[in-house]
């Protein structure tokens, strides 16, 4: 999945894709329990669902880099084909 140039750096970025969220995790668990202290578990469990749909229709709707380079270069043949600068 992670470029192959390098063996060194396709290992640590396999790890930091474990250790980002297992560190990150926590801090999570700290807002959303003051969030539920405050203002209930119902509104918590939504908020939560919330965040996890939004990140999930964000990954869905989100172009994929190669698509982003395809336009990129459609658009820089249409401007070289174009007669006006």
């Amino acid at each position: 999945f992670f470029p192959a140039s390098n063996d060194v750096t396709a290992l640590l970025a396999i790890f930091a894709t474990f250790a980002i969220p297992f560190a990150i995790r926590p801090i999570g668990a700290i807002v959303l329990g003051a969030y539920a202290d405050r203002h209930g578990r119902k509104r918590t469990l939504l908020l939560s669902i919330s965040l996890m749909t939004s990140g999930t229709a964000i990954m869905a709707t989100v172009p994929t880099i190669r698509f982003s380079a395809a336009q990129s270069r459609l658009r820089e043949s249409a401007r070289a084909a174009s007669p006006i600068p």
